[in-house]
């Protein structure tokens, strides 16, 4: 029987640790000692520090899609991907802007991962958009979310407004989709 890779783990351990202490506290030794494992085994899947950031971005991106598609699975009504969406965003434990944007920070982020994080967006606009929403109504949505997510890393306080924020999202949604589709909800 095959033992279960501690990727999973390691990833987890790197996230506490810039989650606790700043892109500073992100060493591999640390790393290694937090999730018990040895340094070897720690380089055996994160060679270098800059793989481990980009592994952990991209677990980020993952955890967050994997959240709006379990949210939105089951059902093919217009607008309930981008209600997950806005639901996720608003989730700081799903959206982890603070860990996001400290390792979006980091020097080790490379232009090849920045272009992979700008397509996810660009992706994420699509499902908007094939989702029911407008084009113009799904940047306003996304890039409100954007703003609040940005905000939240930023001070750690973007809370105070969030509920009427994330609420007016859903309206948005709700009259994108209902102007865009018939009475009876069935796309054209």
């Amino acid at each position: 029987m095959a033992r279960p890779s501690v990727r999973p783990q390691l990833l987890d351990a790197a996230a506490r640790r810039v989650a606790e202490g700043g892109l500073e506290e992100l060493t591999l030794d640390q790393v290694a000692a937090d999730a018990g494992v040895s340094k070897g085994g720690l380089l055996y899947h994160f060679p270098t520090k800059a793989d481990l950031i980009e592994a952990l971005i991209r677990d980020v991106l993952r955890r967050f899609e994997d959240t709006v598609e379990r949210a939105s699975a089951g059902s093919d009504a217009p607008g309930t991907w981008t209600r997950a969406y806005i639901d996720a965003t608003f989730d700081a434990e799903v959206s982890r802007p603070a860990l996001a944007t400290a390792l979006l920070a980091s020097p080790e982020v490379g232009t090849d991962l920045a272009r992979t994080c700008a397509r996810t967006f660009a992706d994420w606009q699509r499902s908007l958009v094939a989702d029911g929403i407008d084009a113009g109504t799904a940047a306003t949505i996304r890039f409100a979310c954007d703003g609040w997510w940005t905000l939240s890393s930023l001070t750690g306080d973007g809370d105070d407004d969030a509920e009427l924020l994330r609420a007016r999202l859903h309206e948005l949604a709700d009259e994108a989709v209902s102007s865009r589709w018939t009475g009876t909800g069935a796309r054209p």
